[in-house]
């Protein structure tokens, strides 16, 4: 009997509406925002799973 390494992958998606003087700005305080743990994305923000045998590059 052969062993499989098989990746399951799950994307959430959530859309945050911010203010700032710029698109780099707007990226910059969303992602501190998220580091900081004050967005948190959860089974409600589930999009797709997908399941793949793994190759190693």
């Amino acid at each position: 009997m052969n062993t499989y390494e098989v990746e399951i992958q799950e994307t959430l998606t959530r859309l945050v509406t911010v203010e700032a003087s710029s698109p780099d700005e707007a990226i910059r305080k969303v992602s501190a925002n998220y580091k900081a743990g004050e967005i948190v994305l959860d089974s409600e923000n589930y999009i797709d799973t997908n399941i793949n045998l793994y190759v190693p590059e």
